[in-house]
């Protein structure tokens, strides 16, 4: 298992002005996390690695763990003159490819997540802090999740990556070698071919903006045409730190029960969701007379089937939500390209949505940043995101401040 480390804002706060001694300050963090997990390996994604040689890296961690510097087995790349699109999630999966690492588990601690298109791959740390206990807990969960899902990667063949292609391969060397790499000018009849191709795009995906457009349009008004005691609002449903508190393991664990056989962990349903979150979101429900339908914004959509979210519902007293699930592939709101949950909900909405009122229940760890939303009264997410307290989830203080929201229109409803 690999753990790929930023430096700045990770390992030490950041910005450190004057006060030297606070660089690496969480080196005693990590080193204690490391023994305890001894099949996780280290690998330097800061651009730290531009200035210093992977012996020096080493050093610079580790210089009082000299035990553990064998831990740090490589750097990434520096593919930010390659244009890549979330750049750094493409060097942590080039580095995986180009050492025979195509399925293992991997996770990055950053503190920059817009720097990264796998969403599920990267932990975040607030800069201004650095790496916490909380973070570490975090990544062991996701690469506990990924081992365990290892072999079904491996038969469905999911990669964690793709090498550079030539081309890449060509600009990146020249770049090493000091020049800059040679730009082959294009004939006349090639360059007509480049614009006919960047024009047809771009008429494809207008048509699939006006494609979608009329979709919405089509669904909003079906929607509007039922009874208003038919009409329903959705509900954005986290689950860490919202139903399931303070068990990063719990998704692990279910995943291995459900592994060996067909019956699920029955010790740890008992215990899987506070009472008072399940108390909480039960009696939202009933406020709106059942007229909810829920969607699954948690990262368990990516490790379990729709079948394993709805028998984990029903087994810990939210049948409920297991009924009303949005039918179809619209029960998850989960895309890879999406670089965050605000991205991923927005994409549902185009996709899905009927201009239905819909609120988003999340934690202030996954869905930190949706609370900037309350300072943009324009925004589709203005007064719709509710972030729980982490150790304690959902609670009935929550309860009239969502139902006022699923109440309140999206657009003027008539």
């Amino acid at each position: 298992m690999i753990v790929f480390v930023d430096f700045d804002g990770v390992m030490h706060r950041t910005p450190i002005r004057t006060n030297v001694d606070l660089y690496f300050e969480h080196v005693e963090l990590l080193a204690s996390w490391l023994r305890k997990h001894e099949d996780v390996h280290v690998v330097v994604s800061s651009s730290w690695r531009d200035q210093y040689s992977l012996d020096e890296l080493r050093d610079l961690l580790f210089h009082r763990h000299e035990d553990l510097q064998a831990r740090v087995v490589g750097a990434t790349r520096d593919l930010s003159r390659l244009h890549t699109s979330q750049e750094r999630s493409a060097e942590c999966q080039l580095w995986m490819v180009e050492n025979d690492r195509n399925f293992d588990a991997w996770v990055a601690i950053d503190d920059q997540p817009e720097r990264f298109h796998l969403r599920d791959r990267v932990v975040t740390c607030d800069p201004t802090v650095g790496l916490t206990q909380s973070e570490l807990d975090e990544a062991w969960r996701l690469l506990e999740l990924q081992r365990i899902d290892e072999p079904q990667r491996r038969a469905r063949g999911e990669r964690n990556g793709a090498p550079l292609s030539p081309s890449q391969q060509h600009f990146l060397d020249a770049i090493r070698r000091g020049k800059e790499p040679e730009i082959k000018v294009l004939t006349d009849d090639e360059e007509a071919a480049v614009v006919a191709t960047i024009v047809s795009a771009r008429h494809e995906m207008s048509q699939i903006d006006c494609d979608m457009t009329t979709a919405a349009a089509v669904r909003k008004a079906a929607w509007l045409a039922l009874p208003k005691s038919q009409r329903w609002s959705t509900v954005f449903l986290d689950i860490d730190e919202v139903l399931c508190v303070a068990q990063p393991e719990a998704a692990s664990i279910l995943l291995t029960s459900i592994s060996a056989g067909p019956e699920l962990d029955a010790d740890l349903l008992r215990t899987l969701f506070v009472p008072a979150a399940t108390k909480a979101l039960g009696s939202v429900h009933r406020q709106m007379r059942g007229c909810v339908r829920y969607v699954v914004s948690s990262s368990w959509r990516n490790h379990f089937s729709q079948d394993q979210i709805e028998r984990i519902f029903r087994s810990t007293g939210l049948a409920f939500v297991a009924d009303n699930l949005h039918p179809g592939s619209a029960w998850r709101c989960g895309q890879e390209w999406a670089p965050g949950r605000q991205e991923e909900i927005e994409w549902w909405l185009e996709k899905f949505g009927s201009g239905e009122p819909f609120v988003v229940l999340d934690d202030r760890g996954s869905g930190g940043r949706l609370s900037f939303h309350k300072h943009f009264p324009d925004h589709v997410l203005f007064g719709r995101v509710f972030l729980c307290e982490q150790g304690v989830g959902l609670t009935v203080d929550h309860v009239d401040d969502v139902v006022a929201a699923l109440r309140r229109p999206v657009w003027e409803a008539t």
